[in-house]
């Protein structure tokens, strides 16, 4: 493919608030025909009437997510990026006329600070001692140091990478699960996906890194959650279905494991009536790991990228396979 000019280009932003990095784009492809979808309802008429050939899909609001199935179906498209990583949510496409890319790695810093955070406010007891508060209770717990504490990353990519670096400078024993046995920089131990329950029989926390695929539903079923330690927390900041709920919320009635830490849920937003808004061992915040200030600067800055790589008829970063689905 020859070099093209920005000029050549039509590309449509499909945000709620573009105002938040579309100065990004403006500045560094002077003259880019750019277009702004700001709603679903102009969405349709927008893909017919401005016929781009690459979408910068943010979203509308966080009830109303962006119909891909509309984007991918407009002829003109051939390239859209997801300003996200996890793409479970989108239906199929016909990876070979549609190039998708995702913005996964992006926030990964960000999401590994989250998941320290965790490890280690629920390593001191915060979440007991929180209780204790609203009852007037003064009553001490001993604690171990964290770093006499093993934490198991199930999936190693830029995520849990970025986890097991920090786990690793804080000395922890880290742990791994992934597909291959590549040597992994700062895991100790690696397994493979057949090994999970023996992994997570090791582990103090098992932190959760995997897309939500076929084969990571309900990866963490009722027989994984029985090889826990009675000790152990759980830690999910990937996908609520990458877990069995019903299985979850069994285990932490039961005091089978110590706690959860848990972002993302089944349902979002979680239903009032769901136990796990109740259960004393539990902490729940609403999909915000990665919910940094200004989160969308770096997406459109990588998009960027991705379209110097488009105009210069070169390979893109993140490009996901339609048959694997990352």
């Amino acid at each position: 493919m020859n070099k093209r000019s920005p000029e050549d280009v039509r590309v449509l932003v499909v945000h709620d608030r573009p105002e938040t990095h579309i100065d990004i784009i403006e500045s560094r492809f002077p003259g880019l025909p750019v277009g702004i979808c700001r709603d679903r309802s102009a969405l349709d008429a927008m893909l017919t009437r401005f016929a781009p050939e690459a979408v910068l899909s943010f979203k509308f609001n966080v009830n109303e997510p962006v119909p891909h199935e509309a984007i991918f179906a407009c002829e003109s498209v051939r390239w859209v990026h997801v300003a996200g990583a996890g793409i479970d949510h989108l239906c199929a496409w016909d990876g070979g006329r549609t190039t998708l890319t995702n913005s996964a790695g992006v926030l990964s810093p960000y999401l590994a600070e989250y998941v320290m955070s965790a490890m280690l406010m629920a390593n001191f007891g915060f979440p007991r001692y929180a209780r204790q508060q609203l009852n007037s209770e003064w009553v001490q717990h001993p604690w171990r140091p964290i770093e006499q504490r093993s934490v198991l990353l199930v999936g190693l990519g830029r995520i849990g990478s970025r986890v097991a670096e920090r786990a690793k400078k804080n000395g922890m024993r880290v742990l791994g699960v992934r597909s291959h046995d590549a040597p992994a920089p700062n895991v100790d131990k690696l397994y493979p996906p057949d090994d999970l329950p023996d992994a997570v029989a090791e582990a103090d926390f098992v932190c959760l890194h995997v897309p939500l695929t076929d084969r990571t539903r309900g990866l963490i079923n009722a027989a994984v959650i029985a090889r826990m330690k009675s000790e152990a927390w759980l830690i999910n900041t990937a996908r609520g279905p990458v877990v069995d709920e019903a299985a979850l919320i069994a285990a932490l009635r039961e005091k089978r494991i110590a706690g959860a830490i848990i972002d993302v849920c089944d349902a979002e937003p979680l239903p009032a009536d769901s136990p796990l808004w109740t259960l004393d061992n539990v902490v729940i915040t609403p999909h915000v790991s990665d919910s940094i200030a200004d989160w969308e600067r770096p997406m459109a800055t990588l998009f960027c990228d991705n379209l110097d790589c488009w105009l210069a008829g070169q390979p893109l970063e993140n490009v996901v396979n339609p048959e694997l689905g990352y």
